[in-house]
């Protein structure tokens, strides 16, 4: 399955909006300040909600050059991005730690303000349902 590309992607979760071509979070409507590792962080775990993304991937893609552990700069960006989110560890609405092995975006995620063509190359063979809208394989989209 191919992921959406950060150039044409809004994704949407709770009260807030990740726009990642523009590389801003907003909570209703309000663009928050975020530092880019956190967003950076924020939009890896979106490409893959629901799915454990390990410590080691995640130091990898936003560290790429570092070869000394990044661990305390993750755990800086885990904290700052669940400071942006109102979150929190111990009662995760949104990022969840699962010990000794990584990160996990447990919200649920609704593409938006988007064309759904742009969209269906996400979905790309597969028969999705999206907040009430299901894409059969000809492309077209059915609200439910």
């Amino acid at each position: 399955m191919t992921r959406p590309s950060q150039a044409d992607t809004v994704l949407r979760f709770g009260v807030f909006e990740a726009d990642l071509s523009a590389g801003e979070l907003r909570r209703n409507g309000h663009r928050l300040r975020m530092q880019e590792k956190p967003f950076q962080l924020l939009a890896i775990l979106l490409e893959q909600p629901g799915q454990v993304v390990s410590k080691e991937d995640l130091q990898a893609r936003l560290w790429p050059d570092v070869s000394v552990d990044a661990d305390s700069g993750l755990n800086e960006a885990v904290y700052k991005l669940r400071q942006a989110l109102d979150d929190s560890a111990q009662a995760p609405r949104y990022i969840e730690t699962v010990p000794k092995r990584g990160y996990r975006f447990i919200a649920a995620v609704d593409s938006r303000g988007q064309p759904w063509a742009s969209v269906s190359s996400f979905f790309l063979d597969q028969d999705v349902l999206v907040r009430g809208w299901v894409r059969a394989r000809s492309l077209a989209w059915i609200f439910l």
